[in-house]
């Protein structure tokens, strides 16, 4: 019989925890939709297509928008949160300014070994800043999209779309710095890998680039 191996945590529940009810939710209005036969509301122009989710979240089922849309804000935050946690140690709020670096990959190893992360820890400050910084554009992102929720298409146009640009904007943000710290954690993480060359040394390389530059 097939045994699957325990998981060594179970934080990897969160995001589905937190996006699930938020596709049900997208799934569900755009249920509700169809079975009113495809309505044009009052506010929409008449040419528009397709129908926007904002459009049918400023109908009766504006709660369902309300809610679902903060839980998912929640739901990205405490992720990169908990992200922040596994290779750190502590809480984004709980910054700490006494952090050093790995300055080469022995001490890195011996930390990675050390089994007191849940997640490979950090190589260097910027790799925890570009953490830090996803969350609390992250969270400034996933507000705007809160209030978008909050202040409907249909009776506050302006501040719909204003909140809709603020999300989009700060969410691409938090992204970039999601893939950059993951760019570097990946290029740092191969210095100490079984099979890496003993002479290959992230920083040096990187001194090197810019010089060139």
């Amino acid at each position: 019989m097939l045994q699957f191996k325990r998981p060594g945590n179970w934080l990897f529940i969160v995001p589905w925890i937190a996006f699930i009810p938020w596709y049900g939710m997208l799934i569900a209005m755009l249920i509700c939709w169809a079975s009113q036969g495809h309505p044009l509301y009052w506010f929409m122009h008449t040419e528009q297509f397709p129908i926007y989710i904002s459009d049918i979240g400023a109908t009766n089922l504006r709660p369902l928008f309300i809610s679902c849309a903060g839980w998912q804000g929640l739901g990205y935050v405490v992720t990169i949160a908990l992200e922040f946690f596994q290779r750190s140690g502590y809480l984004p709020f709980q910054l700490k300014n006494n952090d050093s670096s790995i300055s080469d990959s022995t001490s890195y190893a011996e930390k990675l070994h050390s089994g007191k992360y849940l997640m490979p820890p950090y190589y260097t400050k910027h790799e925890r800043n570009l953490i830090f910084a996803a969350f609390v554009l992250g969270g400034i992102g996933q507000l705007a999209l809160l209030f978008c929720s909050i202040f409907s298409t249909a009776l506050y146009h302006r501040v719909h779309i204003a909140m809709v640009s603020v999300f989009v904007v700060f969410m691409f943000l938090s992204v970039c710095c999601l893939i950059a710290e993951y760019f570097l954690m990946g290029r740092h993480y191969a210095s100490v890998h079984p099979l890496a060359s003993p002479h290959f040394n992230p920083q040096s390389s990187e001194k090197k680039l810019q010089s060139k530059l």
